[in-house]
């Protein structure tokens, strides 16, 4: 079985490589790999305020560092629960908007199974800004588990 686990490095997504860790952790026959998104700021300023060509880059670069230290810290969580078992762990980091990171990697992959956590918005909050977790259920290539942050954090 191939698990795809979804990081953002917020507690919540936290949460779902801890739920995931905990439900697949001593299983033998899986593949879990672990992924993050990040996505190339926005220019604001038109020239001649616009932002150095180098100094952009270095944004950019940091981000994607940061999504690679969110991929090794996952993988660290799910490596103590199953160090026993012999699950393959790797990690992908991708370039754009997140929920289409997540679904493309996953239909490259042939995941079984997407897991992401939840923010828990509220209908206004989600149409407002949008959805990861949302996107990911409507355009999934495999079955999606959502895991929702714990009731005293709504």
């Amino acid at each position: 079985m191939k698990i795809l686990i979804a990081t953002d490095g917020s507690e919540h997504s936290e949460a779902a490589v801890e739920t995931a860790s905990s439900i697949f952790s001593r299983r033998k026959d899986i593949s879990v790999k672990v992924v993050s998104a990040y996505e190339t700021p926005a220019a604001i300023a038109a020239e001649p305020f616009s932002v150095p060509a180098d100094v952009f880059q270095e944004v950019v670069d940091m981000e994607r560092t940061k999504s690679e230290n969110r991929t090794i810290c996952a993988i660290s969580v799910f490596r103590k629960r199953a160090e026993s078992a012999d699950i393959q762990l790797s990690s992908c980091v991708g370039l754009g908007r997140p929920a289409s990171v997540i679904i493309d990697v996953a239909g490259d992959w042939d995941a079984d199974l997407i897991i992401v956590g939840s923010h828990g918005s509220g209908l206004w909050k989600r149409t407002m800004l949008g959805s990861v977790s949302d996107a990911v259920v409507h355009h999934a290539p495999c079955s999606v588990l959502v895991v929702r942050p714990p009731a005293a954090d709504k």
